[in-house]
């Protein structure tokens, strides 16, 4: 998780752009360099566990290229919705900091709630939530003995 809270928490300082520049970028920094867009991209793939044809369209129907810049799939549409969704979340609701518990809290990313899977696997996340609530009422406990 927190390679992918440092993918989506690192264009602060994006570097120059690189030449030629990309096609149709709506959510991702505009001077993204090739490495941090092949970065991001591959992370959304194993988050997701699919591959670049999930979002982006062929060429053509005897082509094996794919048109990056094409809006024509709609899972492009949503995962951009997606994209923005957990920014927002991260920008409102998480700390980057010290939440003065002594952890920090993580941001959110594609991978916690997908899991490796096209569809969003929140329920899979259940039994971690309540045994680290229970962690921490064990905790809590131990500290007032």
């Amino acid at each position: 998780m927190a390679a992918g809270a440092a993918i989506f928490f690192s264009f602060s300082n994006p570097p120059a752009k690189d030449p030629g520049g990309f096609k149709n970028l709506t959510v991702l920094p505009k001077d993204i360099t090739k490495k941090q867009l092949d970065s991001t991209m591959d992370y959304y793939c194993i988050s997701l566990g699919v591959h670049c044809g999930f979002c982006h369209e062929r060429k053509d129907s005897t082509s094996w290229h794919l048109d990056f810049a094409s809006d024509a799939k709609p899972e492009k549409g949503r995962a951009r919705e997606m994209v923005k969704m957990t920014a927002e979340a991260n920008e409102h609701y998480f700390s980057q900091g010290n939440t003065g518990v002594g952890e920090q809290i993580p941001g959110v990313t594609c991978f916690t709630c997908h899991r490796g899977n096209q569809e969003p696997t929140v329920k899979n996340l259940l039994p971690q939530v309540d045994a680290l609530k229970q962690a921490e009422e064990e905790a809590r406990k131990n500290r007032k003995k």
